[in-house]
């Protein structure tokens, strides 16, 4: 008994020990508790505030519901930008549209600006192809080519810049589609969409537009407001198109297989949601698009006659703001390394060319991670010149493309008639894992692949009205562009999106060009948004 009462005497320091640490333990347990949810909600509470951030700019709105984009409109095609009190030094990066614009604004206001530009043009993936064509007056669009009706930046430059306009046709009944080996006319499958749908095993009486149209409704219901984009956002950015379709809308592989071939967007399927919503909106049916009477690239060179000077030849490797200036070094190939001190610059070349450019110190995290991670999409067209306009027999008239299931997927007329004497065909555009198809062969293989599929298109006339010439562009192997435009995969509007936009080194630093707009990547309102943007970053406001 003794034994036990010692034992029980001796273990009773020890039981408090343990029932001591086992109320620390809960303790910290609870705070842990508290501490994980408490990080938890400001976790939550920052994501919505981003997704706002992206909602804001997909709407143009600042976060007092000011229409941003109004200011835009005076800033560049409007009275301007009010004179600055004392002019700085600024260093543009990049002569493409953003950089050309911005340079020009800042200017404008009393500035001295120095654009450097590492091609040998200006225009970035604004590239019109003039020459080696055998035709007078033949040329092919190697980038951009059209501009929705909708986008009022980019419309009213052009005619600020007194350049002509003319319709681009992008539907045409008399166009072909193909698939699984049946090929009919675009208005026979619009009337009947059966005999193409029947190749994939759908049975539904809608044509691939119309089902794409019907997916995208709930999207276009919600996304009304930057409340209602935030929304839709902070559920549903991670969603890929093909999540979209499949778990969200219910749709089984046969019609996500249509509505991809025919709308050739299958090979981005795994991109967001998003950026294949937004664009269908840019191109949706009956919408108006617009190109320049003689070619894209009368637009920069237009703007590069009232910016200030370009300096080509200079590739940025290295941004150093330690001191109180920013100080930019390039590779010259004519001048070996060239330094330039300014106050501020405007950085507009892609994220992903910047991933080899030096910044010391290094840039926020954000930026790092939009540098680093940010997804560029592969682009990729062969254009074909011939003699005679064959495709336009039979009344078919101008413009339209056809689609197919083959490695062409997309072919593009000229909607510019220029006679009888013939033109450039976009023989194939793809995007993405079929534009990196055509970037594994040589040039003159990319051609005599695309001229043997549109033959097996449309027949002889192909080959007996083939000039022999031909040009390929692929934006992916470009060392000035490293992909055809940033193209958001999921969860990077939200997680990234944000971070592309925001100012460094305190303020010295700001960043434009269309992969920093949320709703106009790809395109050149989104590279003019952006140069506006930037612009009043650096305090510029309209007059």
């Amino acid at each position: 008994m003794g034994s036990l009462t010692d034992g029980l005497l001796a273990f009773a320091p020890t039981r408090r020990r343990l029932l001591a640490s086992g109320a620390a333990l809960a303790a910290g347990a609870a705070l842990e508790y508290t501490l994980s949810h408490t990080s938890l909600a400001a976790a939550v509470t920052a994501r919505r505030q981003r997704c706002l951030e992206v909602a804001r700019n997909i709407t143009g709105t600042d976060d007092h519901g000011q229409d941003l984009r109004a200011l835009y409109r005076r800033l560049l095609n409007g009275p301007g930008p009010k004179s600055v009190r004392t002019g700085k030094h600024v260093v543009v990066v990049g002569a493409g549209m953003a950089g050309l614009a911005a340079g020009w604004m800042l200017h404008r206001a009393g500035h001295r600006v120095t654009i450097a530009e590492a091609n040998v043009r200006v225009g970035g993936r604004i590239k019109t192809v003039r020459s080696g064509w055998a035709g007078p007056g033949h040329y092919g669009e190697a980038g951009a080519m059209r501009i929705p009706a909708q986008h009022r930046l980019a419309l009213g430059l052009i005619r600020r810049l007194g350049l002509p306009l003319q319709s681009f046709e992008l539907a045409n009944s008399h166009r072909l589609i193909r698939a699984g080996g049946a090929t009919v006319f675009q208005d026979a499958y619009g009337h009947d969409p059966a005999v193409i749908n029947k190749v994939f095993g759908v049975r539904q009486p809608l044509t691939a537009r119309a089902l794409l149209e019907t997916a995208f409704a709930p999207i276009r219901n919600t996304a009304t407001s930057a409340d209602g984009w935030a929304r839709f956002l902070d559920t549903y950015d991670e969603w890929s198109l093909r999540r979209w379709l499949i778990e969200g809308q219910m749709w089984g592989e046969n019609t996500t297989e249509l509505v991809g071939a025919l709308q050739g967007i299958s090979a981005r399927m795994p991109m967001s949601v998003m950026h294949s919503y937004l664009t269908a909106q840019a191109l949706a049916a009956g919408a108006s698009l617009y190109q320049i009477e003689g070619g894209m690239d009368q637009l920069p060179l237009a703007l590069a006659r009232q910016a200030p000077p370009v300096r080509h030849g200079l590739r940025l490797t290295a941004v150093d703001t330690r001191p109180h200036k920013v100080r930019l070094t390039f590779d010259s190939a004519s001048d070996g390394e060239v330094t330039m001190d300014a106050d501020h610059a405007v950085i507009t070349a892609p994220f992903s060319c910047l991933r080899y450019v030096d910044f010391n110190p290094a840039l926020s995290y954000g930026k790092q991670q939009a540098v680093e991670l940010l997804h560029y999409g592969a682009g990729s067209k062969q254009m074909l010149e011939f003699n005679q306009r064959w495709w336009e027999d039979h009344d078919a008239g101008v413009g339209g493309q056809d689609v197919t299931d083959t490695p062409l997927r997309t072919v593009v007329y000229p909607s510019h008639p220029l006679g009888v004497d013939g033109g450039v065909v976009i023989a194939s555009y793809t995007w993405a894992d079929d534009a990196e198809l055509w970037d594994s062969l040589s040039e003159h293989e990319r051609a005599a692949r695309a001229l043997d599929l549109l033959t097996d298109l449309h027949g002889p006339v192909v080959g007996r009205t083939y000039t022999g010439r031909y040009a390929s562009a692929s934006w992916m192997d470009n060392p000035f562009s490293c992909g055809e435009a940033a193209i958001y995969a999921p969860g990077q509007a939200v997680a990234l999106g944000p971070d592309t936009r925001t100012i460094e080194a305190d303020g010295r630093l700001v960043f434009a060009g269309c992969s920093t707009s949320a709703p106009y990547r790809a395109w050149i309102e989104g590279a003019l948004e952006s140069a506006c943007r930037a612009v009043m970053q650096l305090g510029l406001h309209p007059a």
